[in-house]
């Protein structure tokens, strides 16, 4: 991580000093497999004051070369009943308005993220550090536990809403197989005998339910399909 030497000394020690981003219009660069990641800092005036000086404009303008761009806004706005800025007597911005230059930045695919002050900050920069330097990022492509709106694996419901995703097997056929067998994960021979012996299981339903878990080898159903 790289950060320019005008920002405050908790962030200064995150890395080493250079006015390297400052080349970019940004306070801080992180590298990534991709490239750099530029995160400009902005304390609510600071924000709404660079917005008015065309500050904000150029350095997003600056940005835009890296791989990613990110604005940190730090701190919380606070607004008057009417939508205006409290606290600011220099300056005059309402919520829709900057709500709508949030939004135009976001177009120009610039991050925006928000912080509660300066420690939060620094550490915000240490946690996009440790991800962004990672080659992929599948964390929602991760399967969770056998969880759902039916229950977990070992519910009765879950187990008959799973049992239903096989071939030819409804609700009712769902509960017979229940009573009579259990679950069959991992099906063998002798759980293949079971399930020709519940009602309603006929040979072409088993059949179609091996096809779908082939959990026997080629020889063992083709043994099978001659018998």
């Amino acid at each position: 991580m790289i950060i320019s030497p005008t920002e405050p000394a908790k962030l200064r020690r995150l890395g080493d000093v250079s006015m390297f981003p400052e080349t970019f219009g940004c306070d801080i660069l992180i590298a990534s497999p991709a490239g750099w990641v530029g995160v400009q800092r902005k304390e609510i005036r600071d924000l709404i004051a660079s917005i008015y000086d065309r500050r904000l404009g150029e350095q997003v303008a600056k940005m835009s070369g890296l791989a990613e761009q990110v604005l940190v806004i730090e701190g919380k706005a606070k607004w008057s009943a009417d939508g205006e800025l409290i606290g600011d007597r220099w300056t005059r911005i309402n919520r829709a308005t900057l709500r709508k230059i949030m939004w135009g930045l976001h177009r120009q695919n610039v991050w925006i993220d928000h912080t509660d002050g300066i420690a939060d900050t620094a550490e915000y920069l240490t946690e996009l550090e440790q991800w962004a330097g990672k080659a992929a990022h599948r964390g929602l492509g991760v399967r969770g536990s056998a969880r759902s709106q039916w229950g977990t694996a070992n519910s009765r419901d879950w187990q008959s809403f799973m049992l239903q995703g096989l071939p030819g097997v409804g609700p009712d056929m769902a509960d017979r197989i229940l009573d009579q067998i259990g679950m069959p994960i991992g099906l063998t021979e002798e759980t293949v005998e079971k399930l020709s012996g519940v009602k309603g299981v006929g040979p072409k339903t088993v059949k179609r339910i091996l096809e779908a878990l082939p959990v026997f080898n080629r020889d063992d159903r083709d043994r099978r399909d001659d018998q």
